[in-house]
């Protein structure tokens, strides 16, 4: 009897722990295929940056150089877009504070409001950038760096903008100095 009860309060055990761990068990191996999906894109977007690095660099210097301008032309057409977006919401921002006379809680509701656009906004250009532009960048500064030995880029600490730009003055600053470097490959 003794031996039949120890037999039963074991399998009620097991089968309680098996169902408690049951959910921690899925979570875990959702866990481990999200990270192969994730190994498996950056090994993807690893052999596109490759790809790209061995375009650039078995590029002829006339090549290489209309590459470069087209890409700044890309560029700075995408910096022109986002700064006519900018200045249309700001228009809309000055607007819409006059609109609230002047009624403090308001004028503070509407500040958050627009603060918050003004953040998302910024956040989604930034991504872009990172998306569409910042790879290719570093790999062109790479490339035409290393052809051009002479090479001096502007000191005003804006040279880490190819990494981590920031804010306009950063993406203008890879732009400018892409186009410069591409004037000088001959």
């Amino acid at each position: 009897m003794f031996t039949v009860f120890g037999v039963m309060c074991f399998a009620l055990g097991y089968a309680a722990a098996k169902w408690f761990y049951a959910s921690v068990i899925a979570s875990l191996k959702g866990r481990i295929e999200l990270k192969h999906e994730q190994a498996e894109t950056y090994k993807e977007e690893a052999l596109r940056n490759a790809e790209k690095a061995r375009e650039f660099a078995t590029a002829k210097p006339p090549e290489l150089r209309q590459k470069t301008l087209d890409f700044v032309k890309r560029l700075k057409d995408f910096l022109d877009q986002h700064q006519r977006m900018e200045l249309t919401e700001m228009a809309y921002r000055e607007q819409d504070m006059l609109l609230a006379g002047s009624d403090r809680e308001e004028l503070t509701r509407r500040f958050k409001h627009h603060g918050q656009r003004s953040w998302q906004s910024h956040s989604e250009k930034m991504a872009a950038y990172d998306r569409e532009f910042k790879t290719d960048a570093i790999i062109l500064r790479d490339e035409l760096r290393s052809r051009l030995k002479d090479y001096k880029p502007d000191t005003n600490g804006l040279q880490r903008s190819y990494e981590n730009a920031v804010n306009d003055f950063g993406w203008r600053y890879v732009a400018n100095d892409l186009e410069k470097m591409a004037k000088l490959i001959q």
